[in-house]
């Protein structure tokens, strides 16, 4: 099956049109969609927008080891389609998330930052205050 969300366009020929997020996502979770088409701005903000779809796909795949079918964004609006073709990436770094998040802690334990000491705040703030506040 193929999902075109958008709430103006035409629906592409042997596309399921759907208008709001939660419409997309029932269909992604009968795991039958093999490419999904998202707009970012829907009509309503209250009621979600494209990049919705995008962060349930990430938590999906990174909680549950859902496969993501392929994703096209394709709307008009040049920072909200920046932010959701970065939050897609490459398809394949979607997949290679759970298995790194489970097998290995993030540092080794050899390799672990060591905690930093606290700076002392109250220099920091005394200096800052002290300071004449017009031209010299």
């Amino acid at each position: 099956m193929r999902v075109y969300l958008d709430d103006e366009r035409i629906t592409p020929e042997g596309w399921v049109r759907v208008f709001w997020p939660e419409e997309a996502i029932a269909l992604l979770e009968t795991g039958e969609v093999a490419r999904i088409s998202l707009d970012h701005d829907l009509g309503d903000d209250e009621r979600g927008t494209g990049y919705d779809v995008i962060v349930w796909l990430e938590a999906a795949v990174v909680t549950r080891g859902f496969q993501p079918p392929a994703i096209n964004v394709h709307s008009a609006n040049p920072p909200a389609r920046l932010r959701m073709e970065a939050g897609t990436g490459d398809r394949a770094c979607l997949h290679e998330l759970k298995p790194a998040f489970h097998r290995a802690p993030l540092y080794p334990a050899a390799a672990r930052p060591m905690s930093i000491p606290a700076l002392p705040v109250r220099r920091i703030i005394k200096t800052a205050h002290t300071r004449p506040l017009g031209p010299r």
